[in-house]
C-alpha cells in the first residue's frame, strides 16, 4: 500500500452512527447488517449530496 500523511484542515464528517460492544465476533455479524440498513434506508443519496471536497466517497470511520 502507498501512502502518505498531509496536513489538512479542519473538516466535518456526516453520517450515521451505531454503537457496538467490545465484542469483536458479534460486530463481524453486526457490522454488513449496519450498511445493508442503512443502504436500505436511503440516507447514502443525501450523505453523497454533501461530498463537495476531499476526502470524497463513503467511508467507514472506527473510533
Amino acid at each position: 500500500m502507498n501512502y502518505r500523511i498531509e496536513k489538512k484542515g479542519a473538516f466535518k464528517i456526516v453520517g450515521v452512527k451505531e454503537h457496538y460492544t467490545i465484542n469483536i465476533e458479534e460486530n463481524f455479524a453486526n457490522v454488513p447488517l449496519f450498511w445493508h440498513k442503512t443502504a436500505q434506508s436511503g440516507i447514502i443519496p443525501t450523505i453523497c449530496s454533501y461530498l463537495d471536497r476531499e476526502p470524497y466517497g463513503i467511508l467507514g470511520v472506527s473510533t
